[in-house]
């Protein structure tokens, strides 16, 4: 969670604060002989409902919710008092699932199962693209996109995304160059992590790392303020 969407988030909810927990890859590997949870996930799941004041966040990717770390219960600790399983633990807390990227989350495949594995009492989608859905066969085969109650809930488009100043700006800059020196610039040919190569007319210039643009030609001589 960025620090500018606390703030927009802060504006409406001044007396409420979000506690963010995130779980990355190997943090259920196990230490010392015991197959302990994520400091993580004990903070979400067994935060005080009585902290009304505080939204508790998991930030988990697909890959990991859908992993057998998620749904094995031979761990030596437990969850909310008892629970020995991260799935069934995070069931007991009755989440508010927010999905990004939602076209990569057909209903059909393991990762939205996985999503529903953990019983959720709402799942919200957020995104510019989703899943597609496919009804009937033959001649009556008809696909369109997976949309809950067939439209968008909210329809935030381009436009209304620019004007209200919520996607940046694109400025195009033409530099006014004389017509001799437009005429004699380098094209970049390829680049990659090793390497740089220029063509200008027929003649190719290649730059390693550490090498400098100038050995090519003194017109890169200099540095970029």
């Amino acid at each position: 969670i960025r620090d500018n969407a606390r703030q927009n988030f802060s504006q409406f909810y001044e007396n409420t604060r979000m506690e963010l927990c995130t779980i990355n890859a190997g943090d259920f590997k196990v230490k010392s002989g015991r197959k302990n949870f994520p400091a993580q996930l004990l903070s979400f799941t067994d935060a005080s409902r009585r902290d009304s004041h505080t939204i508790q966040v998991l930030l988990i990717n697909a890959q990991m919710l859908n992993s057998a770390s998620m749904t094995r219960d031979d761990y030596d600790q437990t969850l909310l008092g008892g629970l020995t399983s991260p799935v069934k633990g995070l069931q007991m807390t009755r989440p508010v699932v927010i999905i990004d990227e939602p076209h990569r989350f057909a209903r059909d495949n393991k990762f939205y199962r996985a999503i529903q594995a953990i019983q959720p009492q709402m799942i919200v989608r957020f995104g510019a693209t989703f899943p597609d859905i496919v009804e009937g066969k033959g001649k009556n085969k008809c696909v369109r996109k997976d949309y809950y109650r067939r439209q968008p809930q909210f329809d935030l488009n381009a436009v209304d995304s620019f004007n209200d100043g919520l996607v940046k700006g694109i400025d195009i800059y033409y530099p006014n160059l004389p017509e001799e020196q437009a005429n004699n610039r380098y094209i970049v040919d390829s680049v990659t992590a090793k390497k740089l190569i220029l063509r200008r007319g027929g003649n190719i210039a290649e730059v390693g790392v550490g090498e400098n643009l100038a050995d090519v030609d003194a017109g890169f001589e200099g540095s970029i303020e």
